[in-house]
């Protein structure tokens, strides 16, 4: 099918419109608790924080903080196009498993598996851990898969002792812009 340059700026105006228009959601995800923040931070110290990485972005805000289930949208497209509520309801908790931890020169995060499908957007389901001194939290997004290596992340059950799988959780928030 091909586009004219007028049909494509329509598009591109209905879509900014689209997601703009309603208040402007930056993302819609899941916004760990400061308990998991604290699990999952201590977990990625013990795997290897790369040196020079800090676990805050340059305007201050802290990381690790969220795993994106749709970028620049609500969980419920204004037009249609998708609708994750039924897995991911605002203000629901949900519960993420950390199956690996991976980096690049450029951001390290953990892998994700969360309880249901995310949107197809977002290239693999993730949780931005730290980034370089003035590095963007994006940049997680790029850390290719093979990079997600070394033993799955545990904690130790405080009633038995033994090593556990790594669970967080969070609440699902569509952040403003």
């Amino acid at each position: 099918m091909k586009l004219t340059n007028k049909q494509l700026k329509q598009i591109i105006k209905e879509e900014l419109a689209a997601v703009l228009g309603e208040g402007g959601v930056a993302y819609s995800g899941v916004v760990l608790d400061k308990e998991s923040v604290e699990a999952l931070t201590d977990a990625a110290k013990k795997f290897g924080i790369p040196e020079g990485f800090v676990f805050n972005t340059k305007a201050g805000a802290p990381l690790p903080h969220h795993m994106t289930i749709v970028p620049f949208s609500p969980i419920v497209h204004p037009k249609g196009k998708h609708d994750l509520s039924a897995d991911y309801p605002v203000g629901g908790e949900i519960t993420l498993e950390v199956l690996s931890f991976g980096y690049t020169d450029k951001a390290m995060a953990a892998l994700i598996k969360p309880p249901a499908p995310i949107h197809k957007k977002v290239k693999f389901p993730h949780v931005t851990i730290a980034i370089p001194e003035g590095g963007r939290p994006f940049d997680s997004n790029k850390i290719p898969k093979e990079n997600f290596k070394g033993p799955k992340p545990t904690v130790k059950d405080q009633k038995t002792g033994e090593e556990k799988p790594l669970f967080i959780k969070g609440v699902v928030q569509e952040v403003p812009s």
